[in-house]
């Protein structure tokens, strides 16, 4: 969008952008006087930064300097409404916001603002530094703004996020969908043992207090944040992250990451955007190509009502993607839908989906990837797929596919053909086949669903809670006929013996035999299995299973010591259990662990043994 003349002169002398450094001359407006919002050049400094830039509309104003934005002054009647005792300073004494990666190792400098779009309601500014664009996008009467960030120079990277410390004295408790409440205190007088990153043990050694606690499942968080109530005025206030896309962050339906905690050393309270996090998967890195874009999402600001955050993301999922944006290859977007059958003609009902492309789904964020479920009767269909690239399908297991013909399915299926997508089009992939992976075996016996996840086992994806995996049995023995999967534990941690008892027929006993193993996490010294952290033998009636063959290279995916019992990096392997090994009769599979490390091991996805037909 063309700029308007005054503002193009405002700006002539930097071409096209302001130059983001500190000015002896009074403020500086980068808008007319008929403008809603505020777009200052500033020359005060605070304690915390260069203060440069203050930008706003009539319900904040926040000071962004070349690395931080402070300052964050919010009225919900208005700033200029006259209620001067309603304005809260939402950032105060707290860093505030900046984006980095690489954890703290990399923050953003900014130095250049360029104002990319304007109209009467709306103004999309552009925060500039080498690594890319930081938008921030105002509109009149908003109580926030939204942002994204364009890709220009990122180097090779794990960890790309943006966030917000904020004030500790206004916001106390945290919010998702698996946790609400307090947000732990470190008193200066904390004697706690500190035990890993965040994590500490409480000073009664009763429990541990960790921000890992405050994790959560990527997918199911379009809306999370903070609250609490401020003693200066004695209101409630909220902030959130409210995110209806989910093509731009990593991963698939498992994927998990951090959301909210506080900073120990400052008592920051912490609300966290991962745009490409890496707290619960195997160590990876990717390039981005050039122009990829995290976002829209939107900062928002209420009173601390979760039903109006549930009603602000209802309206901006219902807005998506948002036609606001100038974006052509953002706007360009289609739709795929097919039917997804078994080859023994039943649907694949409700399995995850998966629009990526061909990799390990967990492990993919350089492009964009989206994800859905098909239905009881097999269909699907994915709408808004951004049409500059062409995808691969996937499909796998869901916890909701547990009670139909698609929890037979032991491996992931993959889409052969590439899939193109066109601007407002529907791709109709028709009906797909999937072969069923275990037609030639009859299956004995099975515990847990493939759904690369522990639900529905003992403690399996219950809430973020460190050292839990040490609440597991050392020795376990579970009944086939007799036990059901809540009597298996999600992970196996601490030395000692599982065993699974089955009843073989004489008929049986002389066919060839394999173990799937599915594993939906594992934790410990990047090794392979039986390596000198939390190890794992299988021995059937006594019978080693060939090592060599149980050859997944398993890494630590850092789950279990970072309160996960849900998962972590998926792996399935299987084992081959000749003929002669089984008896007529009761036979026992046993899972022996002669090496382990406190918080670390193995959480379960599926176990399955079959006899070769």
């Amino acid at each position: 969008m063309l700029l308007p003349l005054n503002l193009l002169l405002l700006l002539a002398p930097t071409i096209s952008a302001a130059a983001l450094r500190p000015r002896d001359t009074v403020p500086r407006s980068l808008v007319d006087e008929s403008s809603p919002f505020v777009v200052d050049l500033l020359s005060e400094k605070s304690e915390n930064s260069t203060q440069v830039v203050k930008f706003g509309n009539d319900k904040f104003s926040l000071e962004m300097g070349p690395q931080y934005g402070t300052k964050l002054l919010w009225n919900p009647y208005g700033l200029k409404s006259g209620f001067d005792n309603e304005t809260v300073d939402l950032v105060g004494s707290a860093v505030g916001l900046y984006a980095s990666y690489e954890g703290a190792l990399h923050d953003l400098n900014y130095t250049s603002i360029t104002i990319t779009d304007q109209t009467e309601n709306m103004i999309d500014l552009s925060f500039n530094a080498y690594e890319g664009e930081h938008h921030m996008v105002l509109f009149q009467g908003l109580d926030g703004f939204y942002s994204y960030f364009v890709n220009k120079n990122l180097p090779t990277l794990g960890e790309f996020r943006t966030l917000f410390r904020l004030n500790p004295d206004v916001y106390q408790s945290g919010h998702t969908t698996l946790k609400d409440g307090l947000l732990p205190i470190f008193p200066d007088d904390f004697k706690g043992v500190k035990t890993f990153d965040e994590t500490w043990l409480a000073p009664d050694n009763s429990s541990y207090i960790t921000k890992y606690d405050w994790s959560s499942r990527t997918h199911e968080e379009e809306a999370f944040g903070v609250y609490g109530t401020y003693n200066e005025t004695g209101k409630d206030y909220g902030f959130w992250l409210v995110s209806p896309g989910r093509d731009f962050y990593v991963g698939d339906q498992t994927k998990q990451e951090l959301m909210v905690h506080r900073e120990s050393s400052t008592g920051d309270v912490v609300l966290l955007n991962m745009l490409h996090g890496t707290h619960f998967e195997a160590d990876f890195v990717e390039s981005f190509p050039k122009d990829k874009m995290w976002g829209p999402y939107l900062w928002y600001f209420n009173n601390g009502d979760k039903a109006d955050l549930l009603r602000r993301a209802t309206k901006e999922r219902h807005n998506w993607p948002y036609r606001w944006l100038g974006d052509k290859k953002f706007q360009s977007r289609g739709t795929v839908k097919g039917r997804l059958m078994l080859s023994n003609g039943q649907p694949a009902s409700n399995v995850n989906l998966f629009l990526g492309n061909e990799n390990y789904t967990m492990v993919q964020g350089a492009g964009y990837q989206y994800y859905s479920f098909t239905d009881d009767a097999g269909y699907f269909e994915i709408p808004h797929v951004r049409t500059e690239t062409s995808y691969r399908l996937q499909a796998f297991g869901s916890f909701w596919s547990r009670y139909t013909a698609a929890d037979k399915q032991l491996e992931t299926f993959l889409y052969q053909k590439k899939i193109t997508v066109n601007k407002d089009k529907i791709n109709d992939l028709g009906t797909i086949k999937w072969t069923a992976s275990d037609k030639k075996f009859k299956e004995l016996w099975s515990i847990g669903a493939f759904d690369r996840t522990t639900l529905g086992f003992q403690d399996g994806g219950l809430k973020y809670e460190n050292m839990l995996i040490e609440s597991c049995p050392s020795d376990l023995t579970y009944v086939i006929g007799e036990d059901n999967e809540s009597n298996w534990c999600y992970g196996k941690g601490k030395k000692g013996v599982w065993t699974v008892q089955f009843e073989v027929d004489a008929d049986d006993v002389k066919k060839d035999a394999q173990l799937y193993l599915s594993f939906a996490g594992y934790t410990g010294n990047a090794t392979f299995v039986g390596g000198n952290s939390t190890s794992l033998a299988v021995h059937v009636n006594d019978v080693v299973l060939d090592r060599d063959r149980f050859n997944t290279n398993i890494t630590n995916d850092k789950s279990t010591y970072r309160s996960s019992s849900y998962g972590g990096n998926w792996y399935l392997t299987s084992l081959d259990v000749p003929s002669g090994v089984l008896t007529s009769g009761t036979n026992n599979v046993s899972f022996i662990t002669t090496n382990s490390e406190e918080n670390k091991g193995f959480m379960w996805d599926s176990l399955k043994f079959v006899l070769k037909l």
